[in-house]
C-alpha cells in the first residue's frame, strides 16, 4: 500500500483485506485511515506461478 494526500498506509493496510476473486474488502464504519488517496499492489499466485500486480487498485478516502 502507497499513500499520499495525507493517507496513512500502515492504518489502511490494518483493515483492509483481499479475498477471492480479487474482492477488495475495506470497512465502511469505524474507518480509522485518514483521508488520502491509497493504492494497492497485491500478489496472486497458484501451484507453480506467482506475479505482483503493480498499483492495482487506487482507493481514496475524503469527507463528503
Amino acid at each position: 500500500v502507497k499513500a499520499t494526500d495525507g493517507g496513512n498506509a500502515e492504518l489502511f493496510k490494518e483493515q483492509v483485506r483481499v479475498i477471492g476473486g480479487g474482492r477488495v474488502y475495506f470497512p465502511s464504519k469505524d474507518i480509522k485511515a485518514p483521508n488520502g488517496t491509497y493504492v494497492l499492489s497485491i500478489r496472486v499466485s497458484n501451484p507453480g506461478y506467482e506475479a505482483v500486480l503493480e498499483d492495482i487498485f487506487t482507493v481514496i478516502i475524503k469527507e463528503n
